[in-house]
């Protein structure tokens, strides 16, 4: 989700060139979301068993 790599192609791809912190700065809390997500998830599977 927050690969450096993706970010670059995406913006060039898009004509976003230079925005590349912008664009990571918008992805980063999406990102952390999801990894609070799934260790609710996982700890909840570690429980059962």
């Amino acid at each position: 989700m927050i690969s450096p790599q993706s970010i670059a192609i995406a913006t060039s791809s898009t004509g976003l060139n230079g925005k590349e912190g912008e664009l990571l700065r918008r992805t980063l809390p999406w990102c952390l979301a999801y990894v609070v997500f799934l260790g609710i998830i996982i700890g909840l599977v570690a429980l059962v068993t």
